[in-house]
């Protein structure tokens, strides 16, 4: 009898032992208020681009973390998209013009697309003036997110390796062509810029260096199901530097988001975008 006991206090302890190594997975980071994404298109020798640069300061004033941008700088056919005479770094890129590319084709710069959705008479989706931007940023504000969203960063400051993870969280089941887009920008580079009060030192702040996916986006799902996560996991080699100047990680900001592709209209919608620091801060 005592034998017997002892057995199942045994398999007794044996099992409370397993369940207190069992750990719960951790949560995901997601972010389930909306999120609007602006991106901009500048250029150094473009006077009325350092406007758009204090607007998008006031609008980050005005809503926070709700907003994401990035600045890209390119190489479409106007003296304004190049850099200022004197400027050290050259933040034109191919993939920032294969980007304006794809929204259609400008007027001129500054112009901006809030998540790449179509606006006013003639459906365009690059906005000029870029006082227009502050009423489509609101107007989108007021839309619920079709997803959550969240993106991690995880950085070796030796090897300069990051492994990037999206965690996609739907509120709804989605169908069609969704994609999501990674890119890198970086804050606080100083260089020559055109003002009103001729060319300055000027800190450049959401400067593109480069896109992690395809600058369309990767697949990510043919349809989403509600309340199912779905997680996609990127790995990216931080250069030293490159032509638009050294990259300096401690500034470097990561920009995720989901699209949602109609390739009839040759159109495609940003559902959701979030932004994390590539060094945790």
């Amino acid at each position: 009898m005592i034998k017997r006991l002892l057995f199942i206090a045994a398999i007794l302890w044996s099992l409370s032992a397993c369940e207190e190594v069992i750990q719960p997975l951790p949560n995901p980071q997601v972010e389930s208020d909306r999120i609007v994404l602006l991106e901009e298109f500048s250029g150094g020798n473009c006077q009325p681009c350092s406007d758009a640069a204090d607007e998008i300061n006031t609008l980050l004033g005005i809503h926070g973390e709700n907003l994401v941008v990035v600045t890209m700088h390119t190489f479409i056919s106007t003296p304004q998209a190049q850099p200022a005479p004197g400027a050290t770094y050259d933040f034109r890129t191919e993939k920032g013009t294969d980007i304006i590319n794809f929204l259609g084709i400008p007027f001129g710069i500054p112009t901006g697309s809030v998540n790449r959705r179509p606006v006013g008479i003639n459906d365009s989706r690059l906005i000029s003036p870029f006082s227009a931007w502050a009423g489509v940023i609101s107007d989108e504000l007021q839309r619920p997110p079709r997803v959550a969203l969240g993106v991690e960063s995880v950085y070796d400051e030796t090897s300069r390796e990051a492994t990037f993870t999206v965690n996609v969280l739907p509120n709804e089941n989605i169908e069609g062509d969704l994609r999501v887009t990674l890119m890198i920008a970086e804050n606080d580079i100083t260089d020559k810029q055109l003002t009103d009060e001729g060319v300055i030192d000027f800190k450049h702040k959401h400067i593109l260096r480069d896109v992690v996916t395809s600058v369309v986006g990767d697949n990510l799902a043919t349809s989403l199901t509600a309340n199912e996560l779905v997680r996609k996991e990127f790995s990216y080699t931080v250069p030293q530097e490159d032509e638009r100047g050294p990259w300096l990680a401690t500034n470097c900001e990561v920009i995720a988001f989901v699209t949602l592709v109609d390739d009839a209209a040759g159109e495609q919608e940003v559902l959701q975008a979030a932004q994390t620091h590539l060094i945790e801060q």
